[in-house]
This record gives C-alpha cells, sequence and structure tokens, in this order.
C-alpha cells in the first residue's frame, strides 16, 4: 500500500471534521442570530461558508497534485479545479465527486469569490446557501470519505487509487 496515500487518506479524513464543524456552526449561527444581529450574523456564516469551500479545496489540490499528478494553472483554475475532481482521470481514478456535488459545490466556490472580493453579502444568498448546506456538507463528506477508502484499499499502491476499475 502506497504510503502517501494512506497519508492522504486520513488527511481527507481529518479535514471532514473540520469541515462539518464549521458547517455545523453556519448553521446554528444562522438559527440564533436571526433577528437579533442579522449584520454580525450574516458576516459570521459567510466567513463559515468561506472557510468550509476554502477547506474542500485545498482536499482537492492535495488529490490533484498527489493522486493526479496535475493541478490546473491559470486565471479559472479554481473553476477548472472543481472540474477535475468530478472527472475521470484515465488509468489512475474514477471522479472523486458525482456531477450533482460538484454542480452544488460550485455556488459555494463563487459565493467564496464574492466573499473575499465584496465587502457586504446579501442576506437571501446567504439564506439559500444555509438552506442547502446539511446536503451539500453530507453529500460531499460521503464522496470524499469512499474516495479516501479507495487511497487505502489493495491494489491503490502503484500507479494511483483505484476508484472506478480503472488503473
Amino acid at each position: 500500500m502506497n504510503g502517501s496515500y494512506v497519508r492522504l487518506a486520513e488527511r481527507i479524513r481529518q479535514e471532514l471534521v473540520d469541515i462539518r464543524q464549521t458547517a455545523d456552526r453556519a448553521v446554528t449561527i444562522w438559527s440564533e442570530t436571526l433577528g437579533l444581529h442579522p449584520d454580525y450574523g450574516t458576516d459570521a456564516i459567510a466567513f463559515n461558508l468561506h472557510n468550509l469551500y476554502s477547506g474542500l479545496e485545498r482536499l482537492f489540490l492535495m488529490i490533484a497534485k498527489d493522486v493526479d499528478q496535475g493541478e490546473p494553472h491559470g486565471p479559472n483554475w479554481h473553476e477548472e479545479l472543481l472540474r477535475q475532481m468530478s472527472s475521470e482521470v484515465p488509468g489512475i481514478r474514477g471522479p472523486v465527486l458525482s456531477q450533482t456535488t460538484r454542480d452544488r459545490l460550485e455556488v459555494f466556490r463563487g459565493f467564496r469569490h464574492i466573499v473575499r472580493n465584496v465587502y457586504s453579502y446579501n442576506p437571501k444568498l446567504i439564506q439559500g446557501l444555509v438552506e442547502q448546506l446539511e446536503e451539500v456538507a453530507e453529500s460531499t463528506s460521503a464522496e470524499l470519505r469512499r474516495f479516501a477508502d479507495t487511497l487505502t484499499e489493495p491494489g491503490a499502491e502503484a500507479g494511483g487509487a483505484d476508484t472506478g476499475g480503472k488503473r
């Protein structure tokens, strides 16, 4: 078994715990600050949504680098990375994420860009993200856990993880 894959699988599992806590924190802030301090709550939720996607993107970069042996570059690399995670890399691995999960994460990726570049946030947009957060976090976590499991299966030692009967 490839030691670097074992370490990557463990890192994915550890990061998923932090990502889950971040998602839970955003949902809690939304439910507890609604009507009390909407500006503070909106800022805190935006920050947590930003951190959630940033954590996922770190994992995607590790997979691209360590398993795919290639990460995207250029002005649209964030988009390309997400697309790479939902695509098969022939001879190396099957898709890490389903197309449905990728489409849902695209909204969070776009919002993360807004958080980095805009000074105020649309409460309706944040509400929409919070309302879908549980389902998105659960499907993304499940798919990443499944991928991490393939990294530690026998046969994942040379040339890449076997996630779809491919090598």
